[in-house]
């Protein structure tokens, strides 16, 4: 993987967690957390979240993250009036962070990657982290 597209997975991750932290308490309530989080995770993310003791977003890796924002998409696209073609996009990134995380031994071609740099960027600098 490019160092261009590691860059572009940090600057996403942590757009992601500010964002997160910034309206997940706005629509959930003061137990956020217990809300919001905890019954969003696929069953080995929640395993992973009490086995190591996560309480903050950012201790939680980017597909983890990009889940809760998806799992909670209907209460935060009310509570910030988020573009509908935004969900388009977090499902690209999220399909691309997968397809990333996972490459064969031939990497990924030159054309996905052009494919998955443009979607990285429209999701970061989406209407929602400004």
């Amino acid at each position: 993987m490019s160092t261009e597209i590691q860059n572009l997975q940090k600057i996403a991750h942590r757009r992601t967690v500010i964002f997160l932290g910034d309206n997940l308490p706005k629509i959930c309530g003061e137990n956020w957390w217990k809300k919001c989080v905890i019954p969003k995770l696929n069953d080995w993310q929640e395993k992973l979240l009490l086995e190591f003791k996560r309480t903050k977003l950012e201790e939680l890796d980017l597909a983890t993250n990009l889940r809760i924002f998806e799992k909670n998409w209907r209460k935060l696209s009310e509570e910030c009036s988020l573009p509908r073609e935004l969900r388009n996009v977090i499902y690209g990134v999220m399909e691309s962070r997968n397809h990333l995380a996972h490459e064969d031994m031939h990497g990924i071609p030159l054309n996905d990657q052009i494919r998955y740099a443009d979607t990285w960027n429209h999701y970061i600098y989406s209407s929602c982290f400004n």
